[in-house]
């Protein structure tokens, strides 16, 4: 009989092996495509704008260190080191981490594979811990835990998701079948206060607009609870 904590393993370590190559392919084409295309973003305004809301999730940052959590082409690391915050990005793909180390040495660059305990537990605890567009490909529950335990008493968890209930995220779900599962308000708030010393969480759903002219999204305000299907939301879990 197979051991179950080996076919848990064996399965983590599929998904991983899956989008380390895919992502691999998709930094690759960075230069042709844009980072908002290569990073699986529908356009550079939707990447923007959710940057902006991720700036508002952090709070101040000037002498905080910060973890960001799967940072892909390191940009949001960047912008949270010129906010004043000492920066770690870590991500799957070493050819990316490498080419960061030698551009932007100001920020701490490592490969991690966020599925691995062994990789995200050697990683020191910090102020603010961020994961944005990266737990869809974590099992969602799991790799927030994992994350959770490296965020230092007194700091946050900041994450942005594709909303499981979004008619749009489910066609992407029903196209990249077990390797790509996003979250729910529901899912976020029924085991989200419970993790070991969470004081609060707060979310906030981003919607795409009919009129996108000025803005893509529509955003809701912070609270306890979303309204309606919106196709991203934005959470932050504090930490006593």
């Amino acid at each position: 009989m197979n051991n179950p904590e080996n076919v848990e393993n064996g399965v983590r370590t599929a998904l991983s092996e899956a989008w380390r190559k895919h992502y691999a392919a998709a930094h690759g084409r960075m230069a042709v495509e844009g980072c908002a295309r290569s990073m699986d973003y529908s356009n550079e305004r939707c990447e923007l704008q959710i940057y902006a809301h991720l700036l508002e999730a952090v709070g101040p940052l000037s002498g905080k260190k910060l973890l960001d959590a799967g940072c892909g082409w390191g940009i949001t690391s960047l912008i949270f080191r010129a906010c004043g915050a000492a920066v770690t990005g870590v991500d799957i793909v070493p050819e990316t981490i490498a080419s960061l180390r030698s551009r932007h040495p100001d920020v701490s660059w490592d490969v991690a594979d966020l599925n691995d305990s062994d990789d995200v537990t050697r990683l020191p605890l910090f102020d603010t811990v961020v994961a944005a567009e990266v737990l869809e490909y974590l099992e969602f529950r799991a790799g927030t835990e994992r994350l959770w335990t490296r965020v230092a008493p007194g700091g946050r968890l900041v994450g942005c998701i594709p909303n499981a209930e979004c008619p749009i995220v489910k066609r992407v779900v029903e196209r990249d079948g077990p390797t790509y599962v996003p979250g729910s308000v529901a899912d976020l708030t029924l085991w989200g206060r419970r993790l070991p010393g969470a004081i609060d969480l707060k979310v906030k759903g981003l919607g795409f607009q009919q009129d996108q002219s000025f803005l893509p999204f529509a955003q809701g305000d912070w609270g306890a609870e979303v309204p309606g299907t919106p196709n991203r939301i934005l959470f932050v879990i504090l930490r006593g």
